[in-house]
């Protein structure tokens, strides 16, 4: 019964959810609880996977490449301060916001940050926990805070 009840819950969400993000996004998969704010400005393509925990910052934009699978508690940030305005906050807005990119077929851990104006590349994996505070190139494992290069990815075909 509790099954059945959850199933028509995420339905309900993800269609309320599909109706506020970008037209240019494409059938998602949602397993949980997420937050998504600025959903306009989010763009997520076919087949992304959204766990339980997710959080996306859409301040700025956020694309996010066909068959991504974002892990449980992850989140991805747009928005950050402007040192140099911190004395004027009260005054005016010292929020700014950049763009973040993940590739296609990325996996981003459990619990990982991406920050603002952050690519990541297709084929890549950023581990669980880490902060991704620069770019990460196609087909490369990146894990720690800040997160730091481990491997290539060998493709096997």
């Amino acid at each position: 019964m509790i099954s059945i009840i959850k199933k028509i819950y995420l339905r309900i969400v993800y269609i309320f959810l599909k109706k506020q993000l970008s037209s240019s996004s494409g059938k998602f998969i949602l397993f949980g609880k997420i937050t998504i704010e600025s959903p306009s400005n989010v763009i997520l393509g076919k087949g992304v996977t959204l766990n339980d925990g997710v959080y996306i910052s859409g301040h700025g934009e956020v694309v996010i490449e066909p068959y991504v699978s974002l892990s449980a508690g992850c989140k991805i940030i747009t928005a950050s301060l402007i040192p140099e305005k911190i004395n004027k906050k009260s005054k005016e807005n010292i929020h700014t916001s950049s763009p973040v990119y993940i590739g296609e077929n990325s996996q981003i851990g459990a619990g990982a940050i991406i920050l603002p104006g952050v690519t990541i590349g297709s084929n890549s994996i950023i581990g669980a926990g880490s902060v991704v505070t620069k770019n990460v190139p196609s087909g490369m494992i990146y894990a720690g805070n800040p997160a730091k290069f481990i491997r290539k990815i060998n493709f096997s075909y």
